[in-house]
């Protein structure tokens, strides 16, 4: 079993798969950027935080936000441009699959994990388009430039249409491509205006946090991205509903 998830991403992906799997736009609508600036300043304080209803937008705003701000995206350049490869030069659904599956697994374990979570939680939701209308065209359109980081260059516009049609290929094909490691909860009846979520075990607590997050080989320190410093903790130290 893969380790290395942040908690935070963890908790935020779980509270919106318990409660904003049905929310209209759910990546498109905006929420109060008040209050995702608020929840962002709490997790920066290394605080158990509790969600409330009305948080869903700003959760889901937090989420991209917490890919935008790597330094270098969930998928570094020479990453990206090794899986385009396999997409542009094999020939045969078959083959492109089993290549693209063999490039996904030789990446960093913590690159891989957070993919693997991020990838499944984001099929969840296109399966819920009926509802939400975030298909899985849509979703790629707003992860792909938070998953691969393309340089500026004069082709960039090209290169990044390129990386949101592979978001759209991991998608759709996730259930062969990424282990399926964090399995969603059963799901919670849904929250009344201004009910808050289940708080997460008090056993997450910050004395578990290291300083910094590796991903990609790359150690992503406080001063960058502090709010994605790695909350996570593994099973052996932590135990609660956004441990892992």
């Amino acid at each position: 079993m893969r380790q290395g998830v942040p908690v935070v991403l963890i908790q935020m992906l779980e509270f919106l798969e318990q409660y904003g799997l049905h929310q209209s736009e759910l990546f498109h609508a905006s929420g109060s950027e008040a209050r995702r600036d608020a929840l962002r300043e709490s997790l920066d304080r290394g605080e158990v935080q509790i969600f409330c209803s009305d948080d869903v937008h700003a959760v889901a705003s937090l989420v991209i936000l917490f890919l935008r701000e790597l330094p270098h995206g969930l998928i570094p350049d020479r990453d990206a441009k090794q899986l385009l490869r396999v997409y542009t030069k094999t020939k045969g659904k078959v083959l492109i699959l089993e290549h693209a599956k063999k490039v996904l697994g030789s990446y960093a374990p913590e690159t891989f994990n957070i993919l693997s979570l991020l990838i499944h939680f984001l099929s969840r939701v296109a399966a819920q388009y009926h509802v939400n209308h975030m298909s899985s065209e849509d979703l790629s359109e707003v992860f792909g430039p938070c998953i691969f980081h393309v340089p500026d260059s004069r082709i960039k516009l090209v290169e990044q249409e390129l990386c949101n049609y592979l978001t759209q290929h991991l998608i759709d094909s996730v259930t062969f491509l990424l282990p399926n490691m964090y399995p969603p909860k059963p799901r919670c009846d849904v929250l009344s205006t201004g009910d808050c979520a289940p708080p997460p075990s008090s056993a997450c607590s910050t004395s578990m946090v290291p300083s910094s997050l590796s991903v990609g080989g790359d150690k992503r320190t406080n001063s960058s991205v502090s709010y994605i410093r790695s909350k996570g903790c593994c099973r052996k130290k932590c135990v609660g509903p956004y441990c892992k």
